[in-house]
């Protein structure tokens, strides 16, 4: 995996800076943007998009404009995150995001045609946005939520699984709004630790990497990693519904 810092005007109001994550060699799959939640950065994403490039896929990973306590405008990012995706010019994509930047992504899939696919990470909604543009979504919509809390909004956003056409939404047990970065640093740890009474952090680590790479090559079309992961029988699915870490939203 290589890395490139770039930056691009996607509105008046922002210049979004964004690293790019490529795997060596030529590719031929989607581009994935991957966003960081509310007041923390691109750098917070890190992890998942070099590992998610490995598998062959480009990542990037955007500075939100509008994701701070001086400035937050969910439908701005969201319009911002489509403008981005045409700038680097792919012609198909898959929005994730964190927290407020899976919001972002709920919007900027609803209204980008070549949106493959939508991934949630333990998203958080405002005003409704998310739930209402999720039942507006033609692509896929894959999710995993933690225990509610404070963090995330009491899980305000799980909700929006059900309400897509093509949704599905897991919660991993015990999982904190921390887990879901990659990675994540004491600002967060601070407020929004979790406990583990039943599963250790490297075991939600597991099952939130599994799964969340099996959304990312299911949505972009490199293999049937969804059906093992996500689906009722598969081989992954069934040994983490068994040990109860995952359980339907």
């Amino acid at each position: 995996v290589t890395s490139e810092e770039q930056s691009y005007t996607v509105s008046a109001s922002c210049d979004m800076d964004i690293t790019l994550y490529s795997p060596l060699g030529a590719s031929n799959a989607p581009l994935v943007i991957l966003s960081h939640g509310f007041a923390r950065g691109p750098s917070n994403m890190s992890g998942w998009a070099e590992h998610f490039a490995s598998w062959g896929v480009p990542v990037a990973t955007p500075k939100l404009c509008h994701a701070s306590p001086f400035d937050s405008d969910h439908a701005a990012n969201g319009v911002e995150l489509t403008v981005l995706r045409e700038q680097l010019g792919a012609s198909e994509v898959i929005y994730a995001g964190h927290s407020a930047g899976g919001l972002a992504a709920v919007l900027a899939g609803a209204q980008d045609p070549t949106t493959l696919g939508v991934i949630g990470l333990d998203v958080t909604d405002a005003d409704n946005l998310a739930m209402q543009q999720a039942g507006t979504l033609s692509a896929p919509l894959f999710g995993i939520a933690g225990e509610p809390s404070n963090c995330n909004s009491s899980g305000n956003a799980t909700g929006i699984y059900n309400r897509a056409a093509e949704g599905v939404g897991f919660r991993v047990t015990e999982a904190d709004h921390c887990d879901f970065e990659s990675p994540t640093d004491g600002l967060c740890t601070a407020f929004c630790n979790g406990s583990n009474d039943q599963f250790s952090d490297a075991e939600i680590q597991s099952a939130l990497l599994g799964l969340l790479t099996a959304a990312v090559i299911e949505a972009a079309d490199l293999d049937d990693g969804a059906v093992h992961w996500w689906n009722n029988g598969g081989s992954f699915y069934d040994e983490l519904s068994t040990s109860g870490i995952i359980s339907p939203l």
